[in-house]
């Protein structure tokens, strides 16, 4: 499968917005606190958010 010519701009796109993110969390990361507070919709939270953190309970302990 290869993608359009759309879908790589778009991916090639995300993925320098992810990255840039992903450095300005490790940038932060050594003043950041031991918590995070997450806000959300309640439609994003109960689709997408509830699941995923479902799933991260098991590596990381949540309160």
């Amino acid at each position: 499968m290869q993608p359009t010519e759309a879908g790589r701009t778009l991916y090639d796109g995300v993925r320098a917005s992810f990255t840039r993110m992903e450095d300005s969390f490790r940038a932060i990361l050594p003043e950041a606190t031991q918590y995070l507070v997450l806000a959300a919709s309640t439609s994003v939270a109960a689709h997408w958010l509830m699941p995923k953190l479902y799933q991260l309970q098991h590596d990381v302990p949540l309160r």
